[in-house]
């Protein structure tokens, strides 16, 4: 279990740092009232998943069971949103191979 808390707590420190500048304003923008697309607050979103994912994977960490429960989530979401990226890179790599 220890390896998945060790993933999950880097993986979602490294994420709300990068994206930390760009939540304000997105939370501004939510506050306005100014668009009903969830595609919107993607940035929102993900920061609230990593940081529900960051929470649990310290509390599991002190031995909390419920919380390795949530923390096995996030692992598995986040790996899914890994699979997700690098299928798009090499979709992407192969349809330009032949234009570079």
């Amino acid at each position: 279990m220890h390896p998945i808390l060790i993933v999950n707590l880097l993986f979602a420190a490294l994420e709300l740092f990068f994206v930390a500048p760009q939540l304000p304003q997105e939370l501004i923008d939510a506050r306005a009232g100014g668009s009903t697309d969830w595609f919107d607050y993607k940035v929102t979103i993900w920061s609230s998943f990593e940081l529900v994912t960051l929470i649990a994977s310290a509390f599991a960490w002190g031995g909390f069971p419920p919380a390795k429960i949530v923390a096995w989530m996030g692992f598995a979401g986040n790996f899914a949103l890994s699979l997700v990226a690098m299928l798009s890179i090499l979709r992407l790599a192969v349809k330009w191979r032949g234009y570079l």
